[in-house]
């Protein structure tokens, strides 16, 4: 795994904890979700899928269960029409997101997004996206500048159908504000260890 390591921090004011699926040991079942996670993760037929899915979600929730003091199981974790995971107790916010051998974590009191790619990741496509020229204008690589965009979709709730929509406001110091039908956003780089990028982004 490139010599990825545990990994936590605070950015925006979200607490990040960024794991890896290899901490998961060879006794790990879909005993740790629910009946509707299991459901979908039997469902998907590639082994590799299937393993990152059920991975990530026992992760997701140890880490909320620490949080919150509750068994994993009990986390009662519906999704949103547009497949935004929320607890449905509302007790603190949170989001996900992996790549790679990387699962990262986020939660705080506001809607939040989070994005983790790894840096070998072909960027031809992600280059021909207005946004992100807009974005490596500012100095960043296009990867760096995919991250961003892709927390404050997943922030906002609307994930990649946004993406025409969302606009660039300002930058300032690492950080970046973005519009999007009419909600402010801010968004910054979560520096992650071995080969990995990630970014965070809030409602503001």
């Amino acid at each position: 795994m490139n010599d990825f390591e545990a990994w936590q921090g605070r950015v925006l004011d979200v607490e990040l904890r960024c794991l890896p699926l290899t901490d998961l040991d060879s006794t790990v079942t879909a005993g740790e979700l629910s009946a509707a996670e299991a459901s979908y993760a039997n469902s998907l037929r590639a082994v590799r899928r299937q393993r990152e899915y059920v991975g990530a979600r026992v992760l997701l929730r140890r880490v909320l269960a620490d949080v919150l003091g509750l068994p994993p199981r009990e986390l009662a974790i519906a999704r949103t029409e547009r497949g935004k995971p929320y607890l449905r107790d509302g007790a603190v916010q949170f989001n996900l997101a992996h790549a790679g051998e990387a699962v990262l974590i986020g939660w705080g009191d506001r809607p939040l997004g989070v994005d983790v790619e790894r840096a070998a990741r072909a960027t031809r496509y992600i280059e021909r996206v207005e946004l992100v020229r807009d974005l490596t204008a500012t100095g960043v690589a296009p990867l760096t500048a995919f991250t961003l965009i892709e927390a404050a979709l997943k922030a906002e709730g609307r994930g990649l159908r946004g993406l025409r929509s969302l606009r660039l406001v300002h930058h300032e110091g690492g950080r970046y504000r973005f519009e999007l039908h009419g909600r402010a956003i801010d968004a910054e780089r979560v520096v992650l260890p071995g080969d990995y990028l990630g970014a965070v982004a809030t409602l503001v």
